[in-house]
């Protein structure tokens, strides 16, 4: 009798670098069945596990010791695409938390789309968003992964290092004395400070009158007049009004030693 009927179960679609099986059952004939496949399988009923690169179909010839006709049958093992891994970084906020910004640039092969999104931001934070924001305590140099997953269930990972600059804390050192005497030590009245994003100062005498002001912070007090006369030793006033880079406002009053 005919080789009445041949079955082939597996996988049919499966992401690059995965595999499936692939088996083979049949029926009829005299019983004394032979299977013969394609693209390099050989014989036999499996199963067999295949990793094709690309979309392939897979036939097998089934026939019987009788030499009755051979019947076949094919499975079609569609590969689809693995995404694209592809990432920014866009920016990071001046103040704390220090907000920085991510986007997500990956792409896969049309049909297929991206659908998931796994990021992580190297200090323990993570996110499912496809452009995230991330709050980071402090600076440093962090290694940022990104993982995504096609429509097709494909997924695809990749990193970068990526140096999170942020600027340092706010602090802000006044002296209390400066000796304007020519010896090239302490010469000036100039505070120290960081993460100012404005800045004035005023001085003043005994008797308030304005005797100095500058709205930079590299440009100090030489201990001289408006007349260009040198100011007389004694203890003068200053009034400092600083914002720093997130916009708080510091203000200072106090007095400063002149000594000659």
């Amino acid at each position: 009798s005919d080789v009445c009927s041949s079955d082939l179960t597996g996988a049919t679609s499966i992401c690059i670098g995965g595999t499936a099986g692939i088996s083979v059952s049949g029926t009829g004939g005299d019983g004394n069945l032979t299977f013969s496949w394609d693209n390099g399988l050989g014989n036999g009923t499996g199963p067999f596990t295949v990793s094709p690169t690309a979309t392939t179909t897979y036939t097998v010839n089934v026939t019987d010791g009788c030499n009755s006709p051979s019947v076949s049958g094919s499975v079609t093992i569609t590969v689809d695409p693995t995404p694209t891994v592809d990432m920014e970084f866009i920016s990071v906020s001046e103040c704390p938390p220090y907000t920085a910004k991510f986007a997500d640039l990956s792409s896969v092969l049309s049909p297929s789309v991206i659908t998931q999104w796994m990021w992580g931001f190297g200090d323990g934070g993570y996110s499912t968003d496809q452009n995230p924001e991330h709050g980071y305590t402090k600076g440093g140099t962090y290694v940022i992964s990104l993982t995504v997953t096609s429509s097709k269930g494909c997924i695809a990972t990749d990193s970068i290092e990526q140096k999170i600059d942020v600027a340092p804390d706010y602090s802000f050192y006044i002296p209390n004395a400066f000796t304007p005497n020519g010896d090239h030590i302490n010469e000036f009245f100039q505070p120290i400070g960081q993460s100012i994003r404005t800045y004035s100062l005023a001085i003043y005498d005994r008797w308030g009158i304005p005797v100095f002001k500058s709205n930079d912070i590299a440009f100090g007090w030489d201990g001289k007049l408006p007349s260009g006369n040198d100011a007389n030793e004694g203890i003068y006033n200053y009034v400092f009004e600083i914002h720093d880079l997130c916009g708080k406002r510091h203000s200072y009053n106090g007095s400063i030693a002149l000594i000659r």
